[in-house]
C-alpha cells in the first residue's frame, strides 16, 4: 500500500503514471487487499470495462480521479446537511425539462390541428396519433 506522499505524487502526475485500465486495476487490487487484511470489511470494486467508462465520458485516469473526488464531495455535503441538495436540483431540472417538452409538444400539436391522415405516411400518421391529434 502506498503512503500519503506517494499517493499525492501519483495523483499529481496521474495521466503520466497510469492508463485508465491500470488505475482501475490498481484501485480494485487495493480494495481486495484491504478486504483480505480486515475481516468483515466490504469494499466495492469498479468495473474494468473501458466501454462502460467511455459511455459516462471517463476516458483517462484523471477523469476517473476527478469523478471520484466529486462523488466524495457530494457524500460529505449530504452528511453535513442531512439531505442531498443535488438530488433536489436534479429533480427541479427534470421537472423544468418536462415542462419545456410539454410546451413544445402542445405547440407542435397546435400546428397540426384538423390535419387529415395521409394514406401512405405511416410515420407521419403515427406522430399525429402520438401527439393526440384527432384526424
Amino acid at each position: 500500500m502506498l503512503n500519503a506522499a506517494e499517493i499525492a505524487a501519483l495523483e499529481n502526475n496521474i495521466d503520466n503514471v497510469w492508463s485508465l485500465a491500470d488505475y482501475l486495476s490498481y484501485l480494485n487490487a487495493d480494495a481486495r487487499k484491504r478486504m483480505a487484511e480486515t475481516p468483515g470489511l466490504w469494499c466495492s470494486e469498479f468495473t474494468e470495462d473501458l466501454s462502460h467508462w467511455a459511455e459516462v465520458n471517463i476516458t483517462t485516469a484523471r477523469d476517473l480521479a476527478n469523478y471520484l473526488d466529486a462523488c466524495f464531495q457530494r457524500e460529505v455535503q449530504k452528511s453535513m446537511y442531512d439531505y442531498d441538495r443535488f438530488d433536489d436540483e436534479i429533480e427541479a431540472s427534470r421537472k423544468e425539462q418536462a415542462r419545456r417538452d410539454n410546451v413544445e409538444r402542445r405547440a407542435l400539436k397546435a400546428q397540426y390541428v384538423n390535419v387529415a391522415p395521409e394514406p401512405n405516411n405511416a410515420i407521419g400518421n403515427a406522430l399525429l396519433q402520438a401527439l393526440g391529434v384527432k384526424c
